[in-house]
């Protein structure tokens, strides 16, 4: 994965941010997105593709296109900042591989706590029936 890259491979777009924000909020386009073409990439390699494409779904859209919006600062630079700075965080978390589970053994207090929730759940199976008097 290079970083470089992909900053080279992403776009801009500002817009005026919702809420509130009186006179200040109707002619400062202060609200981010940024635009990347995740599925064209060429900072990325297949495999880093595929480990990072659940990650990043909720970002996607249909056409393989990557969309962060912020605007949570009142600075379009800092919104711009905050954005790139997310991407980074999910690209780093989202290309590690996954730890491989260790096979444990289950512990003699949790096998007799199942047998005993088994063996409650039979009883009260077996009272529910007719009773012949």
């Amino acid at each position: 994965m290079d970083i470089d890259r992909i900053q080279h491979e992403i776009w801009w777009s500002t817009s005026r941010s919702s809420g509130k924000g009186g006179q200040h909020v109707n002619t400062t386009e202060s609200q981010v997105e940024l635009h990347w073409s995740f599925a064209s990439s060429s900072a990325l390699s297949e495999t880093e593709r595929q480990r990072l494409r659940p990650v990043l779904a909720r970002y996607l859209t249909k056409s393989g296109e990557l969309i962060i919006k912020r605007s949570s600062h009142r600075s379009q630079h800092r919104n711009k900042a905050a954005a790139w700075s997310y991407l980074e965080q999910l690209l780093i978390t989202g290309i590690k591989p996954p730890k491989k589970r260790k096979a444990t053994k289950p512990t003699r207090a949790s096998i007799r706590k199942r047998l005993d929730s088994k063996k409650k759940q039979a009883d009260k199976k077996r009272t529910r029936g007719k009773i012949d008097y």
